[in-house]
């Protein structure tokens, strides 16, 4: 929904506020003037210095490509990092932004298996939106394998839990935590089972990391939500539970207050499910028509927007990979146009108070300023899903 604010009307002259961000519950695909190729098991992060979606790696089958590239994503176009220096080509790394180093961090991921035997990373990366520097991890390490992070800003931990590699069992259930130069192994008691893939994001308003079950190769776990604390792992009982998706993707949203899920089982569509630590809800009209499995998904922090690339979808007999870029967006920025016209008088204007912006579901507060006190003023209001309009009348 486009969303304009018109500032005033006095006598013969107006000026606005206006939005320049659909805003809604409905996924919106973006057109970008350049993109990476078609890929799955992309691994994304949103890098809040430098305020850039940034993508690494992925996996084409049908051309049996490993990618080991790097782009950034500003709302509208992706950019190729030209860096020699960078890990070497994989799929399903893990990847997050530490916030408290300023850089996105990146461990593990794959590459082979169905044409060549497996390979199965360990190696420790950072990115600081220009070069790429391999960590010198001091002490142990996770296996290699793959799995997938979040980074509890609470804490400054990079958490990591299980897996799956080449080392017996192959299935892994450890808890890991990396400060920035050492992994740390801890040992919980009860933690999750051991599985391939959970779907992992942090809560920041909570303060804790989420994690829900996926389907990759193996038989599905039980169908039930963790959160870590940063010392014990939870079993959370829900009344609703989202279905177990094959290779979905989680991350945490900060205007809804809220986890958001997004994957498709084998069959079906593509659904949107919010967790904020009650239930487990559907978001009605946030699904896409069809499959897509190995997307990558990151939380554009700037735009509050929810932001996915690539993954998998059946083209008639066939699966193909996918070069799109969606967006979820739950509020929109804004800018001042026009300039009010008084009589005699300084010219009214309107403008937002706070850091209020327009949000699905939010009240977002103006202040009228400049108006005759022997003025009588008058608000006419006026939507549509296209447009709203809200302007104010004086004599």
């Amino acid at each position: 929904m486009n969303i304009t604010l018109a500032r005033l009307l006095s006598f013969a002259a107006a000026s606005s506020l206006a939005t320049d961000l659909v805003v809604g519950q409905s996924w919106q695909q973006i057109l970008a003037t350049s993109s990476p190729s078609a890929r799955r098991g992309v691994a994304m992060t949103f890098d809040a210095v430098r305020q850039r979606t940034v993508l690494f790696g992925g996996y084409e089958w049908g051309a049996n490509t490993y990618f080991g590239d790097t782009w950034q994503f500003d709302g509208a176009t992706w950019q190729p990092n030209a860096a020699s220096l960078r890990p070497s080509s994989r799929t399903s790394a893990g990847l997050c932004f530490d916030e408290q180093r300023g850089v996105s961090v990146l461990f593990g991921g794959t590459r082979g298996g169905l044409f060549a035997p497996a390979v199965y990373f360990d190696d420790t990366w950072q990115f600081d939106g220009v070069s790429w520097q391999q960590i010198a991890v001091v002490g142990p390490s996770p296996s290699p394998r793959l799995g997938f992070v979040a980074y509890d800003s609470l804490r400054s931990k990079l958490v990591l839990f299980g897996g799956v590699g080449s080392q017996s069992p192959y299935t892994y259930g450890d808890t890991w935590e990396l400060d920035g130069t050492s992994w740390t192994q801890r040992f919980p008691g009860s933690p999750p089972p051991a599985h391939q893939h959970y779907e992992i994001a942090f809560d920041r308003q909570r303060g804790v990391t989420v994690m829900h079950p996926g389907v990759l190769f193996a038989a599905p776990p039980p169908n039930v939500t963790y959160e870590w604390d940063g010392v014990t792992w939870t079993t959370v009982t829900t009344p609703t539970l989202p279905p177990l998706f094959a290779d979905g993707a989680m991350i945490y949203d900060e205007q809804r207050g809220a986890v958001v899920l997004v994957g498709s089982s084998f069959v079906g569509d593509t659904e949107t499910w919010t967790y904020d630590g009650a239930d487990w809800r559907l978001v009605a009209g946030a699904t896409i028509s069809g499959v897509r499995t190995g997307h990558g998904v990151a939380y554009d922090r700037l735009r509050g927007a929810t932001v996915m690339f690539g993954g998998e979808k059946p083209s008639g007999p066939w699966v193909v990979s996918s070069d799109e870029t969606w967006e979820l967006a739950t509020r929109a920025s804004y800018q001042l146009f026009g300039l009010g016209c008084g009589v005699g008088a300084t010219a009214p204007s309107l403008s937002a108070v706070g850091s209020g912006l327009p949000q699905s579901g939010t009240t977002m507060t103006t202040r009228v300023s400049g108006l005759q006190p022997s003025a009588l003023p008058l608000m006419i209001v006026g939507h549509s899903n296209q447009v709203f309009l809200g302007c104010l009348l004086y004599t």
